[in-house]
């Protein structure tokens, strides 16, 4: 005889990457409250793109004032 369990878990955000990019993400979404889920294919986070890219990071210094981007951008500065 087997017996089978299932349990259903309900996320706010599933994230697919455990890059940089994913991990920002999750990290964001947690601090705010939200339940949150990483799917990461690897054994390891941090595998592949963003996270052996060259580090720099874009600082928005050509972004269109008026743009989402620019509104984004200033928007994570205050925070």
């Amino acid at each position: 005889t087997t017996t089978t369990t299932t349990t259903t878990t309900t996320y706010d955000l599933v994230i697919i990457g455990g890059g940089i990019v994913g991990l920002s993400t999750l990290r964001a979404a947690t601090l705010q409250g939200w339940k949150c889920a990483l799917i990461e294919s690897e054994s390891h986070l941090l595998s592949h793109a963003s996270g052996s890219n060259s580090g720099i990071a874009c600082t928005g210094v050509d972004a269109t004032p008026g743009t989402l981007e620019r509104a984004l951008i200033r928007d994570s500065i205050s925070q």
